[in-house]
């Protein structure tokens, strides 16, 4: 799975690659989809918008398990690799119904990103994903959860959970990352869970953190401290550790530079089936994919209602965005990624 899967993500890329050479095309060929199955989340996280306000509930309801099927059977069509995302996906009853359904429709990529905190009831998710993303920012316990929000019971049994799945990701046959998001606090105890990463055999991944509108936090802007950590990252890839991410994507967070951004590359759908245009952190519906029937016409629709993509100044630096806009206007660096 993991070479055909390589090769049908180099072919879209080329594809893509094509379009964007002769025109900034907003019509690209989708690399995977992002799909917030919640907005429901057990966490309170200090720099999680959603913790904030959790308006999005209510404006954004999730689908019934049906029309949730239904959703994922439209965006197969147009792309085979989906990542599960929220809130807590974990939180829906229906959870192991859904991905069981992924795989039986014969999507090629499966993952899911939780805090880890209910897994142990969601067990058998594990049967059919093929990428189980962790969030876990800080291994001391009295800070992890005080930017949590959660108890300290809840802390230790993440932990614990994080430690479980690990051992199972050669039996169950799926990889494991940890998604540490870094905030000017964490800075200093980043580097302890990248080597509790690498002794538990599990991928390491970086992110900074947001503020409202994907705004990256103004004092880790020009922070050596937080520069050295992601020099450490470097090198730990360089020296062959299981860091996720490219190294241009790690030069990128660095000091932030620019990049110019495909957000279309890897659309982002919300509960009730709506897909973001031209991205999530502007917050703006093309359309509803269920209502629309397809993933082209709700782009469209995205299209006719707000134009063309727009040079954003790199509002946001998802790694979602980031990654994918990097490669498509220099395919060998994907190369050189894969070799």
């Amino acid at each position: 799975m993991p070479n055909e899967l390589s090769y049908k993500l180099l072919i879209n890329y080329f594809k893509n690659f094509i379009k964007i050479k002769f025109n900034k095309s907003p019509i690209l060929e989708p690399l995977f989809f992002t799909f917030y199955n919640t907005l429901k989340c057990n966490f309170y996280c200090s720099y999680c918008d959603f913790a904030k306000g959790r308006k999005g509930e209510d404006l954004f309801p999730e689908l019934n398990t049906q029309e949730t099927k239904t959703l994922l059977r439209i965006i197969k069509q147009a792309c085979p690799n989906i990542y599960f995302t929220g809130g807590e996906p974990l939180l829906r009853s229906d959870i192991v119904d859904i991905v069981a359904y992924c795989h039986q429709i014969g999507f090629k990529s499966i993952s899911i990103n939780t805090n880890m905190s209910i897994i142990h009831k969601r067990i058998e998710v594990l049967d059919y994903i093929t990428n189980l993303v962790a969030s876990f920012d800080v291994i001391d316990e009295y800070t992890c959860k005080e930017i949590c929000g959660v108890s300290l019971r809840a802390v230790k049994k993440v932990k614990e959970n994080i430690i479980h799945c690990a051992k199972l990701q050669k039996d169950k046959n799926f990889i494991m990352t940890i998604n540490c998001v870094v905030i000017p606090e964490t800075v200093p105890y980043v580097k302890e869970v990248m080597n509790f990463c690498f002794e538990n055999d599990m991928r390491f991944a970086i992110v900074p953190a947001e503020l409202e509108s994907g705004k990256i936090n103004d004092r880790l802007l020009n922070n050596r401290e937080y520069q050295d950590l992601i020099r450490d990252v470097i090198k730990a890839k360089k020296e062959g550790k299981p860091v996720f991410g490219s190294k241009k994507f790690l030069e990128t967070i660095l000091c932030f530079n620019p990049f110019e951004c495909y957000p279309t590359l890897t659309p982002h759908i919300y509960p009730n089936g709506d897909l973001f245009y031209p991205c999530e952190p502007i917050l703006k519906v093309g359309g509803n994919i269920l209502e629309a029937g397809s993933y082209k016409k709700a782009l469209i629709r995205g299209i006719e209602k707000f134009g063309p993509l727009p040079f954003c100044k790199n509002k946001c630096y998802k790694a979602c965005y980031i990654e994918p806009s990097i490669f498509i206007k220099d395919p060998s660096l994907l190369i050189k990624e894969a070799i």
